[in-house]
């Protein structure tokens, strides 16, 4: 989906493609209906994100959510596709006094419904937070990815990485792997 701000130069392209040739023309109504939902995620998360609070507690183990769909949760994720029941999962898991802070991918903002960022902040000791990730790590006590690099930054600031899925840099002796 692409932009609101290129959505005009976009519809104008698509409707100069022949439906007899072209099979992935797509319904006008449908692309601006989902354009409209999509920004209005957007506005709705980044108002959320702007209630959460900026302190980290002391005790955080640092979860950074995945872009999805892509390789990263697809393909690489083996078993962990679905985010929001890991984020449960992980806050069940984690020891009295710890808590799991949760960090959005800037480009899946929009993309999840809201009852998600709803249902995950109401868990007790769930907190999401909007600072920049090297922030973060530098706070955080651990760092627990499916597939991406931020494994890679947390090992630079050596912090211990539970790595859940696979990828060409996960087949270290350095990653805690499940």
């Amino acid at each position: 989906t692409p932009q609101l701000n290129r959505l005009q130069t976009y519809l104008r392209d698509q409707q100069r493609l022949d439906p007899a040739v072209a099979f992935y023309k797509i319904d006008l109504m449908r692309k601006i209906t989902a354009n409209v939902i999509r920004t209005m995620r957007y506005c709705w998360v980044a108002r959320f994100l702007e209630r959460q609070p900026k302190s980290l507690p002391p005790r955080t183990v640092f979860y950074p959510m995945h872009f999805q769909p892509e390789a990263s949760t697809l393909v690489n994720g083996i078993w962990y596709a679905n985010q929001i029941a890991l984020i449960e999962q992980l806050s069940k898991a984690l020891p009295i006094g710890y808590t799991l802070v949760v960090k959005e991918h800037p480009r899946g903002r929009g993309v999840r419904p809201s009852w998600q960022y709803e249902h995950l902040a109401s868990l007790h000791n769930v907190q999401f937070c909007d600072l920049p990730s090297k922030q973060i790590l530098r706070h955080s006590e651990m760092v627990v990815s499916i597939s991406g690099s931020i494994g890679l930054e947390a090992m630079a600031m050596k912090k211990p990485v539970l790595m859940l899925g696979r990828t060409f840099h996960s087949f270290n002796s350095l990653y805690y792997r499940v």
